[in-house]
C-alpha cells in the first residue's frame, strides 16, 4: 500500500499494526519443527510519499526566496527537508525488506515447504522487516514534529520527539 498524504499520528497504527503481523510470522516460524508446516499471516506493510504540509515552503525552496524568512524558521524548514530525505531512505528500506521477505515465501510453491534453512533465512528478513518499520516509525515521529514547528513558525528539537517516545 502507498498513501500519498502527508504523513500523520494517524499513520502510525499501521505500522504497528503490520509489526504485530510480522512478529507474529516470527513466532510461528520460531516454533514449527522441520515436520510442522508454516502458514504465514498475510501482512502489509505500509511505505509513504512524504510532502510538506506547507506549499508555502516548496514555493520559497524552489524559488531560492529562502533567505527572507527569519532564521529559525528557515532552519526548522532545512532540518523538515533533511527529515524527509531520512524518511524516504526508511522507505527504500521497508520496500528492500519487503522484497526480501517476498522471495523467500516464494521459493516454493507452499511456504510450508520450506527447509529449516530456509525458514531461518525468513526469521532473518522477517526481522529485518521489522527493524526497517520502527526505523521508519522513528522518523515519521521526527517529520511530523518538524512539519508541526514549521507550520507554527518554531525552531524544531528533535529532543522533544526522543522525549516523547523514549527512542535515542
Amino acid at each position: 500500500m502507498i498513501d500519498i498524504h502527508p504523513p500523520s499520528h494517524s499513520d502510525l497504527p499501521s505500522i504497528a499494526e503490520a509489526q504485530q503481523l510480522i512478529r507474529a510470522n516470527m513466532h510461528a516460524l520460531d516454533q514449527a519443527s522441520s515436520s510442522a508446516p508454516f502458514h504465514p499471516l498475510p501482512y502489509a506493510s505500509p511505505t509513504f510519499v512524504l510532502t510538506p504540509h506547507d506549499i508555502a515552503w516548496l514555493a520559497l525552496r524552489d524559488s531560492e526566496l529562502i533567505p527572507l524568512l527569519p532564521s529559525e524558521l528557515s532552519t526548522t524548514y532545512w532540518e523538515m527537508e533533511y527529515d524527509r530525505s531520512i524518511t524516504a531512505d526508511a522507505n527504500a528500506q521497508i520496500v528492500h525488506r519487503r522484497d526480501d521477505v517476498e522471495r523467500l515465501l516464494h521459493l516454493h510453491d507452499d511456504p510450508a515447504t520450506l527447509s529449516v534453512a530456509e525458514r531461518e533465512s525468513l526469521l532473518v528478513a522477517f526481522s529485518a522487516l521489522d527493524q526497517a518499520l520502527t526505523n521508519m516509525r522513528t522518523a515519521l515521529l521526527i517529520y511530523n514534529q518538524a512539519n508541526e514547528a514549521a507550520l507554527a513558525g518554531k525552531p524544531f528539537n528533535p529532543d522533544t520527539v526522543f522525549d516523547q517516545t523514549g527512542v535515542r
